[in-house]
């Protein structure tokens, strides 16, 4: 029951983030275009920055120059927060530590627990980034080398059914000798100030 409620719970911030589709599996480009496909119904349903950084515009940008960019598309021109969450997939924390240059400013960084996760405080010339790894990004295929940067004062999540358990006694019903319980929730992202958010693929 804790395990469900652990890939429940994972599940939901995953599709929270990057659409449902990207939860069930689904690739993450587009087999004949080689373009990102939109994974709907999460942030990134709404009109977010988005910086693809594989593109010949980047090419010759190494990963401290990228997040310099990231930084400004994200705070720069849309009156949002000094601090942003910055949450990021395991290949782009490698990434970030083969880089001498942000590696420096991630040693730097202090530490802070804050909504139960321990975070980095990362300064930068635009603004605080509070730093965090999802594992969870590594199990979505390529997802494991994006980031998302949020203004958590431009973004709520709006709870319509609060999370519940149901058990079911199959065995008395006859259907298999089990008894499972089942986990109902629904919620949805209330997005404002869009620009303050951005997604970025390395």
């Amino acid at each position: 029951k804790e395990q469900a409620l652990y890939d429940f719970r994972w599940q939901a911030e995953m599709q929270a983030i990057f659409g449902a589709d990207a939860v069930k599996g689904e690739n993450f480009r587009d087999s004949s275009t080689g373009r990102r496909k939109l994974h709907m119904r999460g942030l990134l349903d709404f009109p977010i920055n988005t910086v693809d950084f594989t593109e010949d515009t980047y090419k010759d940008l190494d990963i401290a120059e990228k997040l310099n960019v990231a930084c400004e598309e994200a705070f720069a021109g849309n009156n949002g927060s000094e601090e942003r969450i910055f949450i990021y997939g395991p290949e782009v924390a490698t990434m970030m530590a083969n880089s001498a240059t942000w590696q420096k400013r991630m040693d730097a960084a202090k530490t802070e627990v804050k909504w139960g996760v321990k975070w980095k405080l990362i300064e930068t010339n635009f603004g605080t980034l509070r730093g965090v790894m999802q594992p969870g990004f590594g199990l979505l295929g390529d997802y494991s080398k994006c980031a998302v940067i949020v203004d958590p004062a431009n973004i709520r999540r709006i709870e319509q059914v609060s999370l519940t358990s149901r058990s079911l006694d199959l065995k008395s019903a006859g259907v298999r000798n089990s008894n499972d319980v089942v986990l109902e929730e629904s919620t949805t992202l209330e997005v404002t100030n869009p620009k303050t958010h951005a997604f970025l693929i390395f």
